[in-house]
């Protein structure tokens, strides 16, 4: 939740400061900043979905991770930024919600009784 609120902060402050809209611009990944933390705050919001969200989050973190290697490693989809700092922090917040996935799987297995 840390990585999500930082995400959110960053991306209305960029808004707020005057986001550029051009491609790539700055104002594209403010946008996809906020998508991602919607997709957290449903997690919240309804436990029920909150593993689906985690992984949906991750599936578009890893892809964006697998994107900037193979195609573009300076834009994302040709609309969205790419510096180190992204990186990092794509494949970061993708393994992370692959061991909080594996993590809430693993307690949902059946105890057998002996």
């Amino acid at each position: 939740m840390l990585i999500i609120a930082v995400f959110g902060v960053r991306a209305v402050g960029t808004l707020v400061g005057g986001a550029s809209w051009t491609a790539p611009g700055t104002g594209w990944r403010s946008v996809w900043q906020l998508v991602m933390v919607a997709f957290a705050v449903g997690g919240l919001v309804f436990p029920a979905r909150r593993t689906l969200c985690v992984a949906a989050i991750g599936a578009v973190y890893a892809a964006a991770t697998l994107l900037e290697l193979a195609v573009d490693g300076d834009r994302l989809i040709g609309l969205i930024p790419v510096d180190m700092r992204d990186r990092v922090i794509h494949p970061l917040v993708a393994a992370l919600a692959v061991a909080s996935v594996v993590a809430v799987l693993g307690r949902l297995r059946p105890v057998r009784s002996r």
